[in-house]
């Protein structure tokens, strides 16, 4: 059983990875995209956060499933990090849609 909640918890953690990734994305594209775009930049980044939200919850409670949660404690660690990650780079994106939107 101890397995396969880690494997279960592993899944969500390559989506917070991903979410992390599109956020990345939603930065460069703010940074560089012509005011039309910047806005589909912004809602990107907030969806990553979203995303690596809810796939974080998913880890959490795959870990507190398990009877020693110490075995999937740095699954959980890492989750929130991704979480806080995200949520970084969606502030900086939301400044940039932010200072585009004001003229």
């Amino acid at each position: 059983m101890t397995n396969a909640l880690l494997k279960a918890a592993e899944v969500p953690l390559e989506t917070a990875r991903a979410a992390v990734e599109v956020a990345q994305l939603a930065v460069l594209l703010a940074e560089k995209a012509n005011t039309n775009a910047v806005t589909d930049a912004g809602v990107s980044a907030l969806l990553a956060i979203a995303a690596a939200k809810g796939a974080a919850y998913n880890v959490r409670v795959n870990v507190q499933a398990l009877d020693d949660r110490t075995k999937g404690q740095s699954l959980a660690r890492e989750a929130e990090q991704l979480v806080n990650k995200a949520s970084d780079l969606g502030d900086q994106v939301t400044k940039l849609v932010e200072r585009a939107l004001s003229g």
